[in-house]
């Protein structure tokens, strides 16, 4: 009986592993608010990570993060390394594009999960203000796709996108809380 029911849970992990061995790994997070304010005027909050303190969630909820900046002060070739002990884990963001009405940064993640991945801001003028859509696309590699056989969950990245529109938006118009 023991012995059945051993290679039973043995095939059961053999099968969850090897599905996640052989899974793409491919992950997309969207999320989207309006804001009062022209594009020209939402743009210097995104493409200068100096100031993502002030509405960037693992900022404001990770007391103890180390943020080094190196590159260029903003725009393309500004980059923004962190670490804390906290959920953020450690990894770095380079602003590698930028139009007027966009922004792309490549995310390379290296704890507690290795992603990499690019985060695109989008920004669309419509009648009461700016339309900013953040589009969060990214690969998880083998290691974390067998450290987590059933998928990560993308709930709490979608969370903390719709979190950081959130903050952007009360930093941007003016009400943002201490």
């Amino acid at each position: 009986m023991f012995r059945t029911i051993a290679v039973v849970v043995a095939l059961a992990l053999a099968v969850l592993f090897g599905r996640a061995a052989l899974s793409s790994g491919d992950f997309q997070v969207e999320s989207a608010r309006v804001i009062e304010a022209a594009p020209k005027d939402i743009m210097p909050y995104l493409d200068n990570f100096h100031g993502w303190a002030g509405w960037w969630p693992p900022e404001r909820q990770n007391h103890g993060l180390v943020a080094q900046f190196s590159g260029k002060p903003s725009g393309p070739g500004a980059v923004y390394d962190w670490s804390t002990g906290g959920v953020a884990g450690a990894g770095r963001m380079t602003i590698s594009a930028q139009q007027p009405d966009s922004l792309t940064i490549a995310v390379d993640q290296r704890a507690p999960l290795a992603t990499q991945a690019t985060m695109e801001f989008r920004l669309t003028t419509v009648d009461d203000g700016t339309r900013v859509s953040v589009k969060y696309t990214g690969h998880n590699g083998l290691w974390t796709r067998l450290r987590h056989p059933l998928g990560v969950d993308t709930d709490a990245l979608e969370n903390q996108l719709d979190d950081a529109l959130t903050y952007l938006k009360l930093a941007v118009e003016g009400n943002a809380p201490a």
